[in-house]
């Protein structure tokens, strides 16, 4: 059976971009410990367990416009209001129906896992209604002091479990949550 899991990156202080939307913080952190490490922040396992991907707007856009857009062949829904990317690749559905019928329409046509990628915005909608299973948050070294915000305030007390946590270079760490 599928699961629905935000698989993200983050500062210690909770923001996955800083000012202007900037990710560059990321390539300070985490680098491979070895040069023999081709499987940073353990990315193979995870992405070889997802079935389809729920990407915000933003996201989906950043990614294209850095050429990432094409990096996990695997079904993707993007969360949005405006008109589709007619540039899109075939397997890459528009949609600005409500994120439980979108999650539904992954979950038919795969078994694997759907992987809410983000932003801020989608990973906090998918919290309010609780249709998270996980949460593999990857923490990087560093205080942004502004930008998006990955977690804000939700409408309940939400409680996950702490699965894992592991350690990589750079001092980057992972934490593996679950659903209590």
């Amino acid at each position: 059976m599928s699961r629905t899991i935000l698989y993200i990156a983050m500062s210690i202080d909770g923001y996955i971009t800083g000012p202007d939307e900037d990710i560059s913080w990321l390539d300070d952190v985490g680098e491979p410990e070895s040069e023999e490490d081709d499987n940073p922040y353990a990315w193979e396992p995870f992405f070889g367990s997802v079935g389809a991907i729920i990407v915000g707007r933003s996201t989906y856009d950043w990614e294209v416009g850095h050429c990432h857009g094409d990096v996990h062949p695997v079904p993707k829904f993007v969360l949005t209001h405006r008109p589709p990317d007619e540039n899109a690749r075939e397997n890459v559905t528009f949609t600005d129906e409500p994120i439980e019928v979108v999650l539904e329409k992954a979950k038919s046509i795969t078994d694997n896992n759907i992987w809410v990628e983000g932003g801020g915005i989608v990973a906090q909608q998918f919290l309010e209604e609780n249709l998270l299973d996980e949460m593999i948050l990857h923490v990087a070294p560093v205080l942004l002091g502004g930008g998006t915000r990955l977690f804000g305030e939700t409408d309940s007390y939400k409680e996950f479990t702490l699965r894992k946590v592991r350690e990589f270079g750079g001092g980057m760490a992972q934490m593996e949550y679950v659903k209590s």
